[in-house]
């Protein structure tokens, strides 16, 4: 009854929020650990199945990887999360749900893009294309060859790409150039990730003469006002839903239905049981955590034991005007020196703008001001004078970025992804996503997918209550 008012809508999912929320947390209530996009997602869909549950964040503030940064002139800027795609169809059911506009992310038709500046020089991506082919005829004769052999691929998760680039016979410009992609793209050293990263993320062509690098997201919009936007709606819809600075230290189960767990607070450590846990940190997050709840699968072990996380920040660069608008360009520029850069203005109103630029690494406070000077040595390539209008910057470095393996690419893993411990442990977010590695729709997918398990085995078990109790009613009448 409850769960068919909520769908048709005759119960506002908020109110139904704050009617669980208010009362206290029992067995039956779902455990979330993590206050991202992932454990505010499920939250939000237990809700919608009438399921009470709680968040329980270690972080001071929900969100996690999805935060808008202070505006600067009136520009707001995301130190996380920043793209949508037009396939993406969780996080659009959102907007729609939320009704948070969108900002399409279209150019001028005129307007030049994708330049790359690579040992002082400035190149099109038509030049970068014939520069690598032009000049490593035998590398790429090589790789093509090892794209179909399978047990050659199959091998590459065993190396590393500086080793795999240098058997190719890759140097100078190429390597050079396949490095810098990689290391922004994953945020780990070269040294330590994996060849299959290489082999997964581009394509080569020999009859176009070209390379494509996936995978190819449109990345076709930007959440007006920043993607927060996202994680406030979802947070607001069940206000007393989270605790925050709470650790999760430990999950233990005697019998494999119940499963207590301690949490590490300011006030000392605090325990409460559950029958469903939804585990939305990271893999490596739960090396600290004490797993006593039978065998831990191998998949699971592996994905704890080797996981690791890649490094990156945005380093934000303000102007009084955009130049490189009034050049006819669009402001996406990739540099050897470490970063790719975007116009992180674009469709925000105003003469003033933004160009963010998005470093493989960590930026201490103290490297901030010469690395802002580096970058703008690289835009006056193309945007002479540009300096001049420089107004001031800030910087978002984050630890935990893309998710990776020690010696194993990201890609390679997904069929290893595991989604489940046992019957009522699962784990959300983008992480596991199979089909959107990386993105906020990756989370919020496997959230749903995480929430629908829950949902079915709960119909069930109340189905089997309900005939049992038939049966029982009835008994005496066949006797």
């Amino acid at each position: 009854m409850l769960k068919s008012l909520i769908k048709s809508k005759a119960i506002p999912v908020v109110f139904l929020a704050l009617f669980i929320s208010s009362t206290a947390f029992s067995a039956d209530c779902v455990a979330i650990i993590g206050g991202g996009i992932a454990g505010l997602s499920a939250q939000h869909e237990l809700a919608k199945n009438g399921i009470c549950s709680h968040i329980y964040e270690a972080a001071d503030r929900w969100g996690g990887r999805v935060r808008t940064g202070p505006s600067v002139d009136g520009i707001y800027t995301n130190a996380g999360a920043e793209f949508v795609d037009s396939t993406h169809s969780h996080v659009l059911s959102y907007m729609r749900e939320f009704n948070i506009p969108l900002n399409p992310r279209t150019s001028p038709p005129h307007y030049q893009s994708d330049h790359f500046i690579y040992q002082g020089r400035v190149f099109t991506h038509d030049e970068v294309n014939e520069r690598i082919f032009k000049d490593n005829p035998l590398a790429i004769s090589r790789l093509l060859a090892d794209e179909g052999n399978a047990a050659k691929h199959a091998s590459l998760v065993h190396m590393n790409l500086d080793q795999y680039l240098n058997s190719l016979g890759f140097d100078g410009f190429a390597k050079s150039f396949f490095t810098t992609e990689l290391k922004l793209e994953v945020g780990l050293d070269t040294k330590g990730m994996s060849a299959a990263t290489f082999a997964e993320l581009f394509r080569f062509d020999p009859n176009a003469r070209s390379l494509r690098f996936l995978p190819e997201n449109d990345e076709a919009y930007r959440v007006m006002g920043g993607t927060q936007r996202i994680v406030d709606a979802l947070h607001f819809q069940h206000p007393t839903g989270v605790d925050l600075q709470t650790k999760l230290t430990s999950i233990s189960s005697s019998d494999g239905k119940t499963f207590h767990l301690a949490f590490a607070t300011p006030q000392g450590e605090r325990n409460l049981a559950a029958h469903d846990v939804i585990i939305t940190v990271p893999f490596h997050q739960l090396k600290d955590v004490h797993l006593n709840v039978g065998p831990i699968p191998s998949d699971v072990s592996a994905a704890i034991s080797h996981t690791t996380y890649g490094k990156h920040t945005k380093l934000v660069i303000y102007f009084n005007r955009r130049m490189w608008n009034e050049a006819g360009h669009t402001g996406d520029i990739v540099s050897d020196k470490g970063y790719q850069i975007f116009d992180s203005s674009h469709g925000q109103p105003g003469k003033s703008g933004s160009l963010t630029a998005y470093i493989g690494d960590t930026l201490e406070p103290a490297q901030q001001e010469a690395k802002v000077k580096q970058v703008l040595g690289d835009l006056e390539k193309l945007f002479p004078g540009i300096s001049k209008t420089y107004t001031t910057s800030q910087a978002f470095s984050y630890e935990h970025s893309y998710t990776g393996m020690a010696g194993v690419s990201e890609n390679a893993l997904i069929p290893k992804r595991p989604t489940q411990l046992g019957k009522h442990i699962f784990f959300a977010g983008e992480g596991i996503s199979m089909t959107d590695p990386g993105y906020m729709n990756g989370a919020i997918g496997t959230a749903k997918d995480a929430v629908d398990k829950i949902s079915t085995a709960r119909n069930a078990e109340t189905v089997i209550r309900r005939s049992r109790c038939i049966m029982q009613a009835i008994a005496p009448a066949l006797h």
